[in-house]
């Protein structure tokens, strides 16, 4: 911010002056101004300074009516206000020349920018202790994945070892059962004559009790394939705790990205 200001006494007439050579750089510059003949001409030396190269401008500063130079000092420190973006300032002028706002009444300078700033740099100040709790409780998310995911894949090897372990067995019965079957086919068939499967010799009186003997291994092997056959249908579905550590799995990682996604917005956001 750069200040032009008289020093001297306004009271002093009549003193002579250095022609005033007002440069308006980049950045917001204030006059302060007052009665005084020398800081009058100031102002009136400014705005006309302000005004020369746009016609425009002389004709917001110049306005209806004859412009003293107090009057056109207000004009031009309001355009200077409106460029740097204060646009509250001529609102907050008319109230104080109106006697100040009104009790009750919402605060003028809101529309200036300035509540936004501060809460601007509250926002930030709190940036660096949401990030690091941001950051924390994504730690421990990712901890908690790889938990569930070694728990996961635990299940998932026991899970497919007994569904294989069932399909082997049920294998195995049938082949059995298939072969009893066809030995049972194959005395009754022959009948006494028929030689023993063991021995070779010929049956003769001990038949019926060969083939009961037989029966009852074959009746016991279709039982148990039985057995084996809804084990294997069961198995060939994922066991209800398999599918609850995927769930809760896809759901940690569901969550993870929604904060990794935070993470990065809050490091973006800081200064």
């Amino acid at each position: 911010m750069k200040y032009v200001s008289d020093s001297i006494d306004t009271g002093v007439a009549g003193a002579e002056q250095e022609p005033l050579d007002l440069q308006l750089d980049s950045g917001l510059t204030a006059l302060v101004g007052g009665d005084g003949l020398l800081r009058s001409g100031v102002m009136e030396r400014f705005a006309r300074r302000l005004a020369q190269d746009d016609e425009r401008l002389q004709t917001l500063i110049a306005g209806p009516g004859p412009v003293g130079p107090a009057l056109a000092w207000r004009r031009a420190v309001r355009i200077l206000a409106q460029w740097s973006g204060l646009e509250g300032v001529d609102q907050e002028e008319a109230a104080l020349i109106e006697g100040g706002s009104r009790a009750g009444d919402p605060p003028l300078w809101a529309d200036s920018g300035v509540d936004g700033l501060r809460a601007r740099v509250e926002e930030l100040r709190r940036l660096p202790d949401a990030l690091r709790t941001k950051a924390h409780e994504l730690r421990g998310l990712r901890t908690d994945g790889m938990e569930v995911s070694g728990d996961l894949d635990v299940a998932n090897m026991d899970w497919l070892r007994e569904r294989q372990d069932a399909e082997t067995h049920l294998l195995a019965y049938r082949d059995r059962a298939r072969e009893l079957k066809v030995r049972l086919r194959q005395l009754e068939e022959g009948g006494r004559d028929t030689a023993c499967p063991t021995c070779d010799r010929v049956l003769s009186e001990r038949f019926e009790s060969v083939v009961d003997v037989i029966r009852e291994e074959w009746e016991s092997v279709v039982q148990d394939g039985s057995w084996w056959k809804r084990r294997k249908e069961q198995l060939d579905l994922k066991p209800p705790h398999v599918q609850d550590l995927e769930g809760k799995a896809l759901r940690l990682h569901a969550t993870m990205e929604e904060y990794t996604e935070e993470v990065e917005r809050l490091r973006a956001r800081l200064p």
